[in-house]
């Protein structure tokens, strides 16, 4: 799924489906903890493009006690994975 949400570019187009899903996200209270743009997948292609493939969202409760806090992609740790660890 492609979002402006979560991909930081001026124009991403994306599908209904994923509409519905955010509209849903939004209604029920969650919220994106994902930096916008910061790419958590590194792809297999030649040219190892970057994505944003994993996302963090928290309810209200979780948001109102700062839980998730300090969050972020750290490469270092990835363990040979194509996907980036999230703490």
């Amino acid at each position: 799924m492609h979002h402006l949400l979560w991909a930081n570019r001026d124009r991403v187009q994306h599908d209904q489906e994923t509409t519905e899903i955010v509209e849903w996200l939004t209604q029920h209270g969650f919220r994106l903890i994902n930096t916008p743009g910061k790419a958590t997948y590194l792809g297999h292609t030649r040219n190892r493009s970057l994505s944003v493939l994993d996302l963090t969202f928290a309810n209200g409760p979780a948001t109102q006690n700062a839980c998730p806090s300090d969050w972020a992609v750290n490469q270092d740790i990835a363990y040979g994975s194509d996907h980036y660890t999230i703490q």
